[in-house]
């Protein structure tokens, strides 16, 4: 079972308190073992099958979130699931050079 919410009102007065847009996903399951979760940003680390995924998925995620100034926050409870949790800025920080 998966949930998505995001939570990021047109309101000024959220925009002038908060100031950032939260972006959540939750997944229940086995959640994340411990020797796993310090690996989950390292580019081509899976635990999928060889030919089952790339290992990139997390780590692309993390370097888009941190180039617009936000972060991606993650919680596991092992037995429980996962939730992951994107934080963007309502406005840039600085114009993005491409």
């Amino acid at each position: 079972m998966e949930r998505l919410e995001l939570f990021c009102p047109e309101s000024r007065l959220f925009q002038a308190a908060f100031s950032v847009c939260n972006c959540e996903k939750r997944r229940l399951g086995p959640g994340i073992p411990d020797a796993v979760m310090e690996r989950i940003y390292e580019p081509f680390f899976s635990t999928k099958q060889p030919g089952e995924g790339t290992g990139l998925g997390l780590f692309i995620t993390i370097k888009i979130m941190e180039a617009l100034g936000g972060r991606m926050e993650v919680e596991s409870i092992e037995g429980e699931g996962t939730s992951f949790t994107l934080l963007l800025p309502i406005k840039p920080a600085e114009p993005l050079e491409i």
